[in-house]
């Protein structure tokens, strides 16, 4: 992260945020990393109460919200941005949603983010969601918490959900360029931007977006067609760290391999005959890195690990278990 926040001009309107667990040790994490930086660069903090990650992860949620609170406070009392996210919103019980919502207010959050992290939303739950905010968890607007949309593309409506998180008064959502995300992907950005032309006709620079968009399917075009909803190869694969350790739980320790793939993706027919897979990204912890080593019979070497980050940082930027092997054996 350090060459990453050292090339960040600071004159920049955008707002970073570093995306950690909800855990003492990524939090400690953070506070050294930002005394050497001036970027004021804010505190994201992920916790899932969904009845499926808490078995899988054998959770106790009484004591994930009071790590949550404790966390938050700390943050809070040092004068940082916060936001909550809170992953799987959707498959979430009103009940545990507005537990965490009391404590984004209870400590005056600058942000609560409901994300679909398994993309099973419709705009129909969407819409139910923020009217759920709105008439019973009223004491958010009174702290002036500003909510989020988070979405995943799994059933294809990550577009329209995004568009609907909007129409349903959220401030901000979540977007990128070609819909390039994990799995299926998130909201395509620019078919957001797209559906509010007319009422944007002026702030956006359409030329630049347009050259943008361009430069991204340059660079992306293998991952693009990944992105299919159900029968895309991204469909049930991730290289992100949590996800995996969520996963590698399932198939492990509950021998449940349905589940590791409905951990994040929705149910259908597809789940019948896919496998999950595990990808290296940049992004990656040493968790994911040692399974494919692991899997692959490769020793987990300093130099194999050597090899690997430069071939993340001057490629595609992801690497499946044969790109792995092929890597490592030449």
């Amino acid at each position: 992260l350090h060459s990453l926040i050292s090339s960040f001009d600071p004159n920049n309107s955008t707002q970073p945020w570093i995306l950690m667990r909800a855990n003492f040790d990524d939090f400690q994490a953070y506070k050294l990393l930002m005394r050497e930086t001036p970027i004021g660069i804010g505190v994201n903090f992920f916790v899932s109460l969904s009845k499926i990650r808490g078995y899988v992860e054998d959770w106790n949620s009484e004591k994930l919200c009071d790590r949550l609170s404790k966390l938050t406070n700390l943050a809070r009392k040092e004068g940082r941005l916060v936001r909550i996210a809170l992953e799987e919103a959707t498959r979430t019980s009103p009940e545990n949603i507005k537990r965490v919502a009391r404590i984004a207010a209870k400590y005056k959050v600058d942000r609560f983010c409901l994300a679909d992290t398994a993309g099973v939303a419709t705009p129909n739950l969407v819409r139910r969601l923020f009217k759920f905010l709105k008439t019973k968890c009223g004491f958010l607007d009174q702290s002036s918490v500003l909510t989020e949309w988070h979405g995943h593309n799994d059933l294809g409506l990550a577009t329209a959900n995004t568009i609907e998180a909007m129409l349903s008064g959220t401030n901000y959502v979540h977007g990128t360029i070609l819909g390039i995300g994990a799995r299926n992907g998130n909201a395509c950005l620019e078919e957001v931007i797209m559906n509010f032309s007319l009422e944007l006709e002026n702030s956006i620079n359409w030329e630049a977006l347009y050259e943008y968009r361009k430069l991204c399917a340059a660079m992306f075009g293998e991952s693009i067609l990944t992105r299919a909803p159900y029968l895309g190869s991204g469909s049930y694969s991730t290289a992100t760290g949590t996800q995996y350790a969520a996963m590698l739980q399932a198939l492990n320790e509950r021998n449940r391999p349905d589940l590791a793939k409905l951990l994040y993706s929705p149910p259908s027919k597809a789940n019948l005959c896919a496998k999950p897979e595990f990808y290296v990204s940049r992004h990656s912890g040493r968790a994911i890195i040692n399974h494919i080593l692991e899997e692959a019979g490769i020793p987990n070497t300093l130099g194999n690990n050597e090899k690997l980050r430069l071939a993340l940082h001057t490629g595609k930027g992801f690497l499946s278990k044969s790109d792995v092997v092929r890597i490592l054996s030449s």
